[in-house]
């Protein structure tokens, strides 16, 4: 091989972006299309927002919010306690019914979200991965609101079973 081709091969491959992998990148990842992931969604993850409405989209953003971490590189594990944070939003969000009404539950839900969205933005300035995806964010608050819809939904069941209980009891 002379230095013209040499250089030629080298200048075909410097444009493009290599999926993580362990060794030698093998696999050419596609930025339009990790662009076009993390916009679907966000917009799955807007409309997956509406609790009962949105479930099915809200899961599709999830899917596609691991899709987007696998291309990129990024950890697309939640940390341990993430599950507990989920449950004991849904425990403060029973207690503020049974203490307030459905506006206390509200509270509680839209708090929890509130602090969700707030872990959910650093993550998204802190981490970064090994392919740069300039709509990153896009798929981390389209993740965020489709974890707040399944979270509605979860939410919103379970005070009305616990009303339904209530009321049955008296």
């Amino acid at each position: 091989m002379n230095a013209v081709t040499s250089h030629s091969q080298n200048a075909s491959t410097r444009d493009r972006s290599f999926s993580p992998s362990v060794g030698a990148p093998t696999e050419y990842v596609d930025k339009t299309r990790l662009i076009r992931r993390s916009l679907r969604c966000f917009i799955y993850g807007l409309i997956g927002a509406i609790p009962v409405v949105g479930i099915t989209l809200a899961w599709q953003a999830i899917r596609l919010h691991r899709q987007v971490l696998r291309e990129t590189g990024e950890a697309c594990r939640l940390p341990k306690w993430w599950y507990f944070y989920w449950v004991a939003a849904l425990a403060v969000s029973i207690v503020g019914d049974r203490l307030q009404g459905f506006l206390g539950a509200l509270a509680a839900f839209w708090g929890f979200n509130g602090l969700h969205a707030v872990y959910l933005f650093q993550l998204a300035s802190t981490r970064t991965g090994k392919v740069w995806n300039p709509a990153r964010r896009y798929s981390y608050w389209g993740f965020g609101l489709a974890c707040a819809g399944c979270f509605g939904l979860i939410a919103l069941a379970s005070i009305i079973a616990t009303e339904l209980a209530y009321r049955s009891g008296k």
